[in-house]
């Protein structure tokens, strides 16, 4: 038998580079698996429009024993609300496909639809019993659809089988990191751009139909707590499920507006000189792989961040938009906030934006010269907003836990601008010998390494031995995820819109660079020095992209709130600055014609 054109990823830990994209050639046959209730009709239409109308086998329900591999050889797309165990009987080249949904509100969904639709076996139950009861009846086909159906689907199981367990849930999870492509139905638009991203078509995401749509579908609002609780541990196999095909859309998502972006800068700088880099970058950088870090100071993921710490940060239902504007930050009179200046990440610049919100601002000297809280208070002046490279150890000195906030940036990128940095700093401690040695004989010194080794991991953990710092990364990850704010370099200008948002302070649309040098990127050296950085940095990687996740989904928590929410006239520059951003970025031509035509007030034209 034919085997998928595309290997097994292996293990069920998402990597940083899931997308591939192919093109259909004549032998190829796209299979989708419709899972009932998750957009599949209005799904199925858009597949349509690039199939000749006598390739395609469209069914609403196929049950095995009626399909075998001759009845399907002559179709190019294949769809239907059947099992993963299709596959057996398609024997030519094929890609699978298929689109998920909360579990919760695929339920209400299919409850709702049945009650419409006369023919349904289950049609009559489902008018005769209110949603609650409906749930527990003993029906075959009621219960196929309502215990775990996503998971069942995705791992062999028919409705005549057993219910599906623990070891089928690993299978489905398996399998849907070998298709070709995986969508949300929460994230329809975004899912249609990604299709066709992954297959070379058309983007036509702004003329997306919407079919099948069930009418006056209960909402979870207007279900009871316990039933949902109920239906809850019904699905506890498919909320899982789909918290893992979440993080797996938005890592493909997320690659994919990489990739746009790339090619948005082959626009801008012209195709060579951007094509160098990414040779250069690919070839450079094993850590990174497809992944190339170009260091252009823009939000690639303008639209959507993809990289999720599901179990705390769910873009679903679980984390609405009025949780994140509640959960925003006010400063009480006895809060004092504490800026964990790690070097080289943008920090000057940082405590420059700090200064334009309060009035007085402790500068302190590095941690080892503060002994007491006496002298604390003797370097602070009284001041609640404390800023320095100092460490989460200054909490000793203080009456109450404080408020930390800071920037982090790529390790690589950080160390060699520290290098440089060292160079031009006379008072440095290392810098004779930053000015004697290049950059790989300079790490190479014992004390240079002691000092640059996880050096961001160091600030956050001061209170464990360095050496031991790999042992703790899941405490320095939960002390990330506790700081109200944690900004990422590389996404400056963003991640001040995020901090203004986040604390709730007026919006100055002025950024300041302060103590920027020249500094070389990592293209312009060898491997083994690259290699060398990562090895002594490997915490600080995996705190990095961390810390990267959650910034990126705070930062689309925040448009999404500024877009969606009435606000204040003093976030009026807010919302311009995130437009700009936004346009900027994904359609820079555009943006500079929309941005043109608001200023002389032609709208009309572009």
């Amino acid at each position: 038998m034919y085997q998928n054109k595309y290997s097994s990823l292996g293990a069920l830990q998402l990597s940083h580079s899931t997308l591939n994209r192919y093109h259909l050639e004549d032998d190829d046959v796209l299979v989708y698996l419709h899972i009932p209730k998750t957009a599949g009709t209005s799904f199925v239409h858009i597949l349509k429009q690039h199939f000749e109308e006598n390739k395609i086998m469209q069914q609403p329900f196929m049950t095995l024993p009626k399909v075998d591999a001759e009845s399907l050889a002559g179709y190019d797309l294949i769809s239907g609300h059947f099992t993963y165990d299709i596959l057996k009987f398609i024997s030519r080249p094929h890609f699978i496909i298929t689109m998920l949904r909360h579990p919760i509100d695929r339920v209400l969904s299919y409850y709702g639809f049945v009650r419409e639709m006369p023919k349904n076996p289950v049609h009559e139950y489902a008018n005769e019993f209110p949603f609650d009861q409906f749930i527990d009846l003993p029906h075959k086909a009621i219960r196929w659809h309502v215990y775990n159906q996503m998971t069942a689907m995705l791992s062999n199981i028919t409705m005549w089988d057993e219910p599906p367990t623990e070891d089928d849930l690993q299978l489905a999870k398996q399998n849907l990191q070998e298709m070709a492509f995986v969508g949300m139905t929460e994230f329809f638009d975004e899912s249609v751009r990604l299709l066709n991203y992954t297959f070379h078509w058309h983007d036509n995401a702004s003329q997306i139909p919407r079919h099948n749509i069930t009418r006056n579908r209960q909402q979870r609002a207007q279900v009871a707590p316990n039933v949902l609780e109920r239906l809850a541990k019904y699905n506890q196999l498919d909320l899982e499920l789909h918290q893992f095909a979440v993080g797996l859309f938005r890592q493909r998502y997320q690659q994919m507006v990489d990739e746009l972006m790339i090619a948005d800068q082959i626009y801008t700088h012209g195709y060579q000189q951007v094509v160098e880099q990414l040779q250069q970058a690919n070839k450079h950088n094993k850590e990174q792989k497809r992944w190339f870090d170009i260091r252009f100071r823009q939000l690639e993921e303008s639209t959507m961040d993809v990289e999720v710490p599901l179990q705390k940060f769910n873009l679903m239902q679980e984390q609405s938009t009025e949780d994140f504007v509640k959960n925003r930050i006010r400063l009480d009179e006895e809060d004092v906030l504490v800026f964990i200046h790690i070097p080289k990440t943008a920090g000057s610049s940082f405590i420059q934006v700090l200064q334009e919100n309060f009035e007085h601002i402790a500068n302190l000297p590095p941690i080892s010269m503060i002994e007491s809280q006496a002298d604390l208070e003797a370097l602070s002046g009284g001041s609640r907003i404390l800023v320095g490279h100092v460490t989460n150890c200054i909490e000793r000195y203080l009456p109450k836990k404080p408020l930390y906030i800071t920037m982090l940036r790529h390790p690589v990128e950080r160390t060699i601008s520290a290098y440089y940095h060292t160079q031009r700093d006379e008072d440095n401690l290392f810098h004779q010998l930053a000015c004697k040695q290049d950059l790989e004989n300079f790490l190479k010194n014992q004390q240079v390494r002691n000092y640059y080794e996880n050096l961001m991991a160091r600030h956050i953990a001061a209170d464990y031995p360095w050496q031991e710092l790999s042992q703790h990364v899941d405490i320095i990850k939960q002390r990330i995820e506790q700081m109200p704010f944690v900004g990422i370099t590389e996404y400056f200008e963003q991640s001040i819109l995020l901090l203004h948002h986040r604390f709730g302070w007026q919006y100055h649309d002025h950024l300041p660079k302060l103590n920027i040098g020249n500094t070389p990127s990592r293209n312009q050296f060898p491997q083994h020095v690259i290699d060398a950085i990562l090895e002594m940095n490997q915490v600080d990687l995996e705190i990095y992209h961390f810390a990267k996740q959650r910034f990126m989904l705070n930062y689309q928590q925040m448009l999404f709130d500024l877009f969606t929410t009435e606000h204040p006239s003093s976030a009026t520059d807010a919302i311009i600055h995130a437009l700009r951003i936004i346009y900027r970025q994904l359609v820079p031509l555009r943006a500079r014609l929309f941005l043109r035509n608001l200023r002389t007030g032609n709208l009309s034209a572009g």
